[in-house]
């Protein structure tokens, strides 16, 4: 589960600045395609209008705000929200399983990133009352609630913010490398603690998968590993690319740029 998934939950569950900053990441494009599958020729055609014009995120807002309660009511906005929320919906299983944190041995997988605070709710808590709680987060959202859902979407200094971003938000050469050290060692331990001696990232652009060596220091493997969908959003072209840790420990990255091990 990613930023882009997060803000557009939040996005169709009414969270105003979520939801424009969404379109502004690729959901207008994903408004085309719901358009386009369920026949809405009038509401696709203005939306590619507005695709087509390069509108920035205000003049995009503008616009569509003018026709947001229809979009939200009949239009494809509400459309993609019984997708994602109806008990019928085509992705509602898919959505309303998705997990912020993933443990596969001693390897734990999210989106963005670790920080201190949630090195020690994962100490206390555990990943699994973690994700539980990320569940509930997602039910009270849609009950106007957002206070444990913005808790799990902090975003920090490398997005014009205070703070250190959280597991949707964190950047690799932002937020993670600018930690303070006894920082670093601490999460180091609090990760330890519960088995885990690596930690697989996306998020962050990279031409190719990337090791901290901060992190490495203390006993812990952070790799940033985006650099498949990087190559699409940067260049307009696919790409291959992942980590790939086996049971002994060994490292396996692959970009276009190669492999490395």
């Amino acid at each position: 589960l990613g930023n882009h998934e997060v803000a557009m939950i939040g996005g169709l569950v009414g969270n105003e600045k979520l939801f424009y900053t969404w379109l502004g990441q690729g959901g207008l494009n994903v408004l085309i395609e719901v358009a386009n599958h369920n026949n809405l020729e009038r509401e696709k055609n203005w939306l590619l209008s507005l695709k087509n014009k390069g509108l920035n995120l205000y003049q995009l807002a503008v616009h569509i705000k003018e026709y947001e309660d229809y979009l939200r009511q009949e239009g494809s906005v509400a459309i993609l929200y019984n997708m994602l929320f109806s008990q019928e919906g085509t992705y509602h299983e898919l959505f309303n399983n998705m997990k912020v944190f993933t443990q596969v041995d001693d390897v734990l997988y999210v989106h963005a990133g670790i920080n201190l605070e949630w090195s020690e709710s994962l100490r206390k808590e555990g990943i699994d009352m973690l994700n539980e709680k990320w569940q509930q987060a997602l039910i009270d959202s849609q009950n106007g609630d957002f206070t444990e859902f913005n808790n799990f979407n902090k975003a920090g200094v490398a997005r014009g913010l205070d703070g250190v971003g959280g597991p949707f938000w964190a950047d690799f050469d932002g937020e993670l490398e600018r930690l303070p050290e006894q920082d670093i060692a601490q999460i180091a331990q609090n990760l330890k603690s519960i088995g885990v001696n690596a930690i697989v990232v996306g998020h962050s652009i990279k031409k190719t998968p990337t090791m901290s060596e901060r992190f490495n220091k203390y006993g812990i493997k952070l790799i940033a590993s985006d650099v498949g969908m990087s190559n699409y959003y940067t260049k307009g072209e696919s790409g291959r690319g992942g980590v790939k840790i086996d049971v002994k420990g060994n490292i396996r990255a692959q970009s276009k740029e190669g492999i490395y091990k």
